[in-house]
């Protein structure tokens, strides 16, 4: 069995529930560090320079969006499959256009397994999430790279 999948990201974030689901999916196990991403330390500036979530803690690369990093786990995790064989079949895969499959989508067991933190986080001041939803029996990394209280700043960009 592999180690589970660290991510960096709120439950809150469409991006981060995006990777999260498609995780579940697959059947991958997951750790998460659920900050927000003003609310990231200087690690977090390192990784995400442009402050975007979710981030993957990965041994081979670093990436900040989540249409790339689902397919980086869709070819790291090959089983069992998420995208169809066909290239224009998986081109639709991943642009969805129609209200139906969103509707659709948003009905899978997944979804519904990531509402109850979605929902209690709404409700919790940012500097408690953490502590929340791993009340809530989230699977929390052991290090966070969250801060207590926003940065202030611009973001370094380069």
């Amino acid at each position: 069995m592999t180690e589970p999948v660290q991510i960096i990201g709120s439950y809150l974030s469409p991006y981060v529930r995006k990777v999260l689901v498609f995780l579940h999916c697959k059947k991958i196990a997951y750790q998460i560090d659920p900050i927000v991403p003003f609310f990231g330390d200087e690690r977090f500036s390192k990784l995400s320079p442009v402050w975007r979530i979710p981030v993957p803690l990965d041994d081979r690369v670093t990436l900040c969006d989540s249409s790339v990093i689902c397919q980086y786990l869709e070819e790291r995790y090959p089983d069992p499959s998420l995208y169809p064989r066909d290239i224009a079949d998986r081109a639709r895969a991943r642009w969805p256009k129609t209200a139906r499959f969103v509707a659709r989508v948003l009905a899978h067991d997944a979804f519904a397994h990531l509402a109850p933190f979605e929902e209690r986080m709404i409700r919790t001041p940012i500097a408690e999430h953490r502590s929340v939803v791993a009340e809530m029996g989230a699977p929390i990394l052991a290090e966070t790279y969250g801060t207590s209280a926003p940065r202030r700043g611009v973001m370094r960009l380069g």
